[in-house]
């Protein structure tokens, strides 16, 4: 007969709470038009929305937002607020020093993310491939849903506590996995989610495979 052999309860490992998602996003530069910029505030009511997001998953503190206009008006924001976790830049062709902006950013912080959102087109599409995107993170086909900055938020944070929580802390994985692979799972999961909220496919995986990198939502590679 087959038997299990009992295990006592305090051989097993009880996750400390306390200590999870150690790394938080607190503060966010956003880089935007005037236009954009009232859309996300006064109309999505962005703040609002993930303050009642981070209420519904009893987390306190949520991150806030500080603006720009221009990448070269963010470049004077971030040297004066040395504590930016994240920098989510709307792309705008008008404005040519975006990804030189990314690689200044990188040069000055290299852990802060820069994550660039876009409406995607074949012409955008193409200009942002001739452009060096070595210093973007990730980039999100924007369609004006704030749900997208939710997700991009818990998917930075995901990955930034993933080693941590699991190795350290004792968040329960499935045995044999590896943490990074689970860590970047958790990631696609999320872009997925949000790109079938935004009634588009996800493409790319993460990070994106084609020319440019990170996550390509809505925008075929």
């Amino acid at each position: 007969m087959n038997t299990i052999e009992p295990v006592s309860l305090k051989e097993l490992k009880t996750p400390d709470y306390a200590s999870l998602i150690k790394h938080r996003i607190r503060k966010i530069l956003i880089i935007c038009s005037n236009y954009d910029a009232f859309i996300l505030e006064e109309d999505g009511q962005i703040e609002s929305q993930i303050y009642r997001e981070y209420i519904d998953l009893n987390i306190s503190n949520p991150p806030r937002f500080i603006w720009a206009t221009t990448s070269a008006e963010a470049e004077v924001v971030a040297s004066q607020n040395e504590d930016i976790d994240m920098v989510i830049c709307m792309y705008n062709t008008r404005d040519r020093n975006v990804f030189s902006f990314a690689a200044w950013l990188k040069e000055k912080s290299s852990f802060i993310p820069f994550v660039l959102l876009t409406h995607f087109s074949r012409e955008i599409y193409r200009n942002i491939s001739m452009q060096d995107t070595s210093c973007v993170d990730y980039i999100f086909s924007w369609h004006g849903n704030a749900d997208l900055i939710v997700a991009i938020i818990k998917l930075l944070e995901d990955q930034a506590n993933a080693d941590d929580d699991i190795l350290g802390v004792g968040v329960q994985v499935q045995p044999g996995a590896d943490q990074k692979q689970l860590a970047r799972l958790r990631a696609a999961q999320i872009a997925e989610a949000v790109g079938k909220a935004q009634g588009q496919p996800a493409a790319g995986g993460i990070p994106c495979q084609g020319d440019l990198p990170g996550t390509v939502l809505g925008a075929q590679t």
